[in-house]
């Protein structure tokens, strides 16, 4: 474009902004919509809608967020009242068995007035040796010999009084235990013999031995030891003795001697009352 080109084009523009002023002051005075302004709308407005829709998705974002945060806050929550319920569940039921065992133990008590109740609190062995720690010694009247049980039935002997409040009960599995038993039902007598992890066996049966599965073994009460008439456990299955001479039973017992939490401790040699249904 050559300089007179260049003046025409400022003398227009120029004339378009005195004109443009006048209509804006002219549209001012009389009250009425400027022109100017509206051009200016017109050439603002789709900036406008760019900057209005970036906040609008701006917003949605942080709404987004924030609700996203609200969820995981809650689902926290969710979660760990759920955690808790699950644990109260467990130790209701632990104070459930708790409160049957104790109830039960009780009532065995009350059978036997020189019983002595006692918790487990520690537990000592090897695959052969079986033994529990007790939370009553010589200042609870324990002694050497007496006699442990459950409500279900025979424990052990107590081997050792340690102290005052503790002593050390050789569990009726430990391979050094001997009880003299009876076959409930055949009146057959044997001895109960410990074989540390695995099932004792009423060992020295003759080979025509009236013994079966099923049958309900007891404490004879022969040596002196232990009380006539506790519930040992229930054979599982006979077999032949390993020297040939006989057969042996295995016997489930009925005390749960890996889970033990309460005792009771019966003088060594005390005669055992009846209970029905043993």
């Amino acid at each position: 474009m050559n300089s007179g080109g260049r003046r025409f084009v400022v003398v227009l523009l120029v004339a378009a902004c005195v004109a443009l002023t006048w209509a804006h002051d002219r549209a001012v005075a009389n009250g009425t919509p400027s022109p100017v302004a509206g051009i200016i709308l017109a050439i603002l407005s789709p900036g406008q809608k760019a900057v209005a829709a970036v906040a609008r998705t701006a917003r949605s974002v942080s709404d987004s967020f924030a609700n996203s945060r609200r969820l995981a806050a809650e689902n926290r929550r969710l979660r760990q009242s759920d955690a808790l319920a699950r644990s109260l569940a467990i130790q209701l039921r632990e104070l459930q068995g708790e409160n049957e065992r104790l109830k039960a133990l009780l009532g065995y008590r009350q059978e036997q007035p020189r019983a002595t109740a006692a918790r487990v609190v520690g537990e000592s062995g090897s695959p052969w040796s079986r033994a529990a720690i007790i939370d009553r010694g010589s200042r609870d009247g324990v002694h050497v010999r007496d006699v442990a049980v459950t409500a279900r039935g025979l424990v052990g002997q107590v081997s050792s009084v340690v102290s005052p409040r503790s002593a050390l009960v050789l569990l009726l599995t430990d391979s050094s235990s001997g009880v003299g038993a009876v076959v409930e039902r055949s009146h057959v007598v044997g001895i109960l013999k410990g074989r540390g992890r695995d099932l004792p066996v009423l060992a020295y049966l003759k080979e025509d031995a009236d013994v079966r599965k099923g049958d309900v073994v007891i404490t004879s009460g022969r040596g002196g030891v232990f009380p006539k008439g506790i519930p040992i456990g229930v054979v599982q299955r006979v077999e032949r003795d390993r020297a040939g001479s006989g057969k042996n039973a295995v016997v489930m017992p009925f005390a749960e001697l890996d889970q033990l939490d309460e005792v009771l401790v019966l003088p060594g040699g005390q005669q055992v009352a009846e209970r029905p249904g043993l």
